[in-house]
């Protein structure tokens, strides 16, 4: 074999080979300056724990009140740095807070109906005793509202006239409309002396509505068109007047001859616009129509049949029928 083929293809590659073996021997036998000879087992040398702020000593100690009976299940706290350590007493008072450092630290105790109590104590120095001077904050009991019966004397247009199914409603004035002082609806009997039992004492508004669906709409029969609802204090002078202000509207609608008109559409308003129509009526096949319950106030009475028709205003009085359509 050539010399130099030789030397390329085993001689260098052999040399290469023994240096690098000898460096890495070299390497890893060579004394690190905290490692033990080649082939011995160096010391473990722990690695230093980075500072949690972990103390090492554990604060105890019992809450009691002011008469010595330890106080269970309160809350104690203490900070330190940024932690916080808390615990719980148990049955006989006691508290451990662990992991902290000696010295000077303010604990807080926090006790159901009690305001928080704050003292400064010396971790380190043994049992601590805690006394909770704050006294039993006791909840304030809900306000009872008071009530009493209300007498009402009702006063209806004519004598022989009942209040059987009128509907007295009260309104709170200044307070929610909740609880004992919701809004009351009463439906009335035959009788004009009325009691309404338990009534919360307060402002009300009070008004009379008609019997339930007699004529499908909610005037307040205590007062004439556009006037404000009544106001009274409960309680107050009993028996309480109420005056019903209400009339009738009825007539018979006739023809030129005189002759009677059925199935007229006829329609009647306040004439001031304060309020809504009465419910529309029509003529019966006597040509009569009729509203009963109707308040007090000047009103305008419609009326459309058979390609004529007119307008008639009419007043309404206290117990007396308005006729919209008077002979002549």
């Amino acid at each position: 074999m050539n010399r130099t083929l030789w030397n390329l293809t085993i001689g260098f590659p052999a040399v290469v080979f023994i240096v690098a073996l000898g460096l890495g021997v070299w390497i890893l036998t060579r004394e690190a300056p905290h490692a033990a000879p080649f082939g011995e087992v160096a010391p473990f040398e722990a690695i230093a724990a980075p500072d949690l702020g972990l103390g090492d000593t554990m604060l105890s100690g019992i809450v009691r009140d002011t008469a010595g009976q330890p106080i269970a299940d309160a809350t104690v706290v203490t900070t330190q740095g940024n932690r916080v350590r808390r615990d719980r007493t148990d049955e006989q008072g006691q508290f451990l807070l662990p992991e902290l450092t000696k010295g000077q630290t303010e604990l807080t105790v926090l006790v159901l109906h009690r305001l928080p109590t704050s003292i400064t104590v010396e971790v380190g120095s043994g049992l601590q005793e805690i006394t909770i001077e704050n006294p039993v904050i006791t909840p304030p009991e809900p306000a009872v509202v008071a009530a009493s019966d209300l007498q009402i004397e009702l006063s209806l247009p004519q004598p022989d006239d009942s209040p059987e199914g009128m509907i007295l409603a009260f309104d709170p004035v200044g307070a929610p409309k909740t609880g004992d002082r919701a809004p009351r609806r009463m439906t009335l009997g035959g009788t004009k002396k009325i009691t309404v039992p338990d009534l919360p004492h307060g402002s009300w508004i009070l008004r009379l509505l008609p019997p339930s669906g007699a004529q499908d709409f909610d005037w307040d029969l205590l007062q004439p068109l556009g006037e404000s609802a009544t106001r009274l204090s409960h309680p107050g002078p009993e028996p309480l007047p109420l005056i019903a202000r209400t009339g009738t509207i009825a007539g018979v609608l006739r023809d030129e001859e005189g002759k009677p008109i059925s199935g007229a559409l006829v329609l009647a308003i306040p004439a001031n616009g304060q309020g809504p129509s009465l419910p529309a009526g029509e003529t019966d096949g006597n040509g009569r129509v009729r509203w009963e319950y109707v308040p007090e106030g000047q009103w305008l009475v419609r009326w459309r049949a058979r390609g004529a028709g007119a307008e008639t205003p009419v007043t309404v009085e206290r117990g007396v029928t308005a006729d919209p359509f008077p002979e002549g």
